[in-house]
């Protein structure tokens, strides 16, 4: 955190914010995307470097000549120095794809469907020196010109993971577009992806890799309780650790390092802080007599972020704000006890019950809740609970909607909710 790389990235990053924020126009997208570009093609050419450093010295040869400068007081010929590098490095890049992130879903309308269906897939690695990265900035620059239309890079974004770039038409529609030096040289498997995954959003075919499933929307938009949120993080300038009791079993935590450095407070001092406000929080929010309760933060989304949850950078928080949280100067821990959900969605209507023991350590498959109706049902899982606890949905009406996908005669055996929230976003 005291790296100068992470402390100068943190302006850096809330002025791409700034910029995707006031995107109104195809040249105010043009312009936003190439400011990530440059950003991200300059910091992953640093991570490459570092990185062939680090190889070098593990094998026990010398550096190369051109390697690159440490920090002052680093020791160039330390192996844990360079790892070190390397570290700050890779974080660097996540957080400029996070102002991608942002983009993307502002381009695409919030449209979430868009995301369930092309995120489902591993990351394709380092955009920089990428053999058909001149061809897809030409492709992009082609759309501009000849077609008027904005071309997404989605080497740009951690959430998009099929096919290489999107356009936005005129008319809102999304076209994909898989770009190779040598058109027949696509691969089946890739243009197979991005057919599944147009066939889930268009069709409610299944999602890439995932058969038995597809994306139902459900009919009620979700409310939140983001203003309790914004709140928070406001309120954290001035007061190092906050604390918030929400309705549903849910507690928010908010700690800012920033403003806890700026008033002298030590970091035991802070810790001391936050484990007070925070139990009194779970007695308030009813947690601590509940069977279990489960922990999700920013420092672990921020390492992998949900790639269908809204990002960070779009949050109705200030842009500066925002990039203190994407790069952990900000950090916010939720939570929530998953009997409350249970309760809730009994109360709509469907078969739920807790899907582990208690005394069971939680991981991020551990099925946490079953739902059922008939022979259809979802297991909800750690890991497929965080999107809407991120996005601080209200349980009933998150309940509500998981009802009305498993009610839906429509839906398929294995259904993958996308929720519509109230429009409270950037």
């Amino acid at each position: 955190m005291l790296h100068p790389a992470q402390t100068r990235i943190v302006p850096v990053i809330a002025e791409l914010l700034r910029r995707v924020r006031k995107c109104r126009t195809l040249h105010d997208y043009d312009q936003a995307q190439r400011s990530i570009f440059q950003e991200l093609y300059r910091a992953e050419t640093r991570l490459g470097e570092v990185q062939r450093c680090v190889k070098r010295l593990t094998r026990g040869q010398s550096l190369p000549q051109a390697a690159p400068a440490l920090p002052d007081g680093a020791d160039p010929s330390n192996l844990r120095h360079w790892e070190l590098e390397a570290i700050v490095a890779k974080r660097i890049c996540k957080q400029i794809r996070a102002t991608g992130d942002a983009l993307a879903w502002k381009a695409a309308a919030y449209d979430r469907t868009f995301f369930v269906a092309l995120s489902n897939n591993d990351s394709p690695g380092p955009m920089a020196h990428k053999a058909g990265l001149p061809y897809e900035i030409g492709a992009v620059e082609e759309l501009i010109e000849q077609r008027k239309h904005f071309g997404l890079l989605h080497d740009l974004t951690n959430c998009l993971r099929i096919a290489d770039v999107t356009e936005f038409t005129s008319d809102h529609r999304k076209l994909l577009h898989e770009i190779k030096k040598d058109p027949k040289a696509k691969k089946s498997a890739q243009v197979q992806r991005i057919i599944d995954a147009v066939a889930a959003v268009m069709d409610g075919g299944p999602l890439p890799n995932t058969p038995n499933s597809g994306i139902v929307v459900p009919r009620n938009r979700c409310t939140t309780h983001i203003g309790r949120f914004s709140t928070a993080i406001a309120e954290s300038a001035s007061t190092p650790v906050v604390g918030k009791a929400i309705p549903g079993s849910r507690v928010l935590m908010v700690a800012n390092h920033r403003s806890a450095v700026m008033q002298g407070l030590a970091p035991t001092d802070l810790q001391a802080t936050y484990r007070t406000v925070q139990g009194r929080m779970l007695d308030t929010a009813g947690i601590s007599k509940l069977q279990m309760s489960m922990s999700l933060t920013s420092l672990q989304l921020n390492d992998n972020y949900v790639r269908t949850a809204i990002p960070y950078g779009l949050f109705p928080i200030a842009a500066d704000d925002a990039a203190l949280l994407i790069c952990d100067f900000i950090t916010v821990e939720i939570l929530f006890a998953p009997e409350a959900l249970v309760h809730a969605l009994r109360r709509a209507g469907v078969s739920a019950d807790l899907g582990v023991q208690p005394h069971l350590p939680l991981k991020d498959d551990s099925p946490l809740i079953v739902t059922h109706h008939g022979r259809r049902g979802m297991t909800m899982t750690q890991q497929s609970m965080v999107g809407p606890l991120v996005e601080h949905l209200e349980i009933n009406s998150w309940a509500a909607a998981l009802a009305d996908v498993l009610l839906r005669a429509q839906s398929p055996r294995h259904p993958v909710p996308s929720f519509m929230t109230t429009r409270v976003w950037r």
